[in-house]
């Protein structure tokens, strides 16, 4: 009876979320349930959203609000604690680490005194670009382009959002020195190109200002690649280095690692193992 209470509870929650464009996942400990919701872009608007992966700010004011009343908020290095309160757990996380989650989400999340974690691409980190994939977006969009990948050639002025998945499906699973390569040459190729401030990734000192809020930042990785499609060597380097970067630069660094992508074919038992070689204490 208790398990078809909460099964019931999670299914209405998940579609709630879900009409947010906000993933739900589900962390299970010692027989306790936390929520765990997944978070990207938080924006006044948007033109563009292929992945399902942006909300506007009203919208997640409304969720947060929702959130603060109905829910215990951990962050991911407290889940031993305050189990003994009624109400339900859930964890609020952001990957990839964009402006806008601290021009947007931060001043919402203080409003509701409610603490959540952040995952960032540690060589993203104060570039001023978008991470590549949503950069590849707005240029194949707003282009009409031509272009060769791996001997295949793709024609950008029609069927424009299938192509952009499929580029984008393609190119997660190469080197990050090709990709470059890559998208070098899309860049050199378009006339519109342009990108706002909140389409950047935060820098050092808005992550440690994040910090002082009580916000806590984990590791994305380094270049936002798909973790299964790497040779043992970038493999590596996304796991070790992406930790150093950020413990070298911000104090009291989250020690979960949060796959990029994250689906079933995003990575393996092989992966998990570096991530605990790494000294993790969790991944997503």
């Amino acid at each position: 009876m208790i398990f078809m209470q909460f099964n019931d509870f999670y299914t209405k929650l998940k579609n709630y979320f879900t009409n947010f464009n906000v993933s739900l996942n589900l962390f299970i400990k010692n027989k306790k349930f936390i929520y765990v919701l997944l978070y990207h872009r938080i924006l006044p608007d948007y033109k563009y959203d292929i992945f399902g992966t942006k909300i506007t700010i009203s919208n997640f004011e409304k969720q947060i609000n929702f959130i603060s009343r109905n829910f215990e908020v951990l962050t991911l290095d407290n889940l031993d604690q305050n189990f003994e309160k009624n109400k339900p757990k859930i964890c609020i996380t952001f990957d990839d680490g964009y402006y806008d989650n601290y021009l947007y989400a931060m001043p919402i999340l203080n409003k509701f005194n409610i603490k959540a974690n952040f995952f960032v691409c540690s060589h993203y980190i104060g570039s001023n670009y978008p991470i590549w994939d949503e950069e590849l977006i707005y240029i194949l969009l707003n282009n009409d382009l031509r272009i060769k990948i791996e001997d295949k050639f793709y024609e950008f002025n029609n069927n424009k959002l299938f192509k952009v998945k499929e580029i984008i499906n393609k190119l997660k699973k190469v080197n990050h020195l090709y990709r470059s390569e890559i998208l070098n040459s899309i860049r050199s190729k378009a006339k519109n190109y342009s990108f706002q401030k909140e389409d950047s990734i935060m820098n050092w000192q808005n992550l440690s200002e994040m910090q002082s809020y009580g916000m806590k930042i984990g590791s994305h990785g380094c270049y936002h690649s798909s973790l299964q499609y790497l040779n043992e060597k970038d493999l590596n380097y996304e796991i070790f280095s992406s930790k150093e970067i950020l413990s070298n630069n911000l104090s009291n660094c989250l020690n979960v690692f949060s796959i990029p992508f994250g689906s079933q074919n995003d990575f393996n038992q092989n992966i998990i193992n570096k991530i605990k070689q790494a000294g993790y204490d969790k991944c997503l």
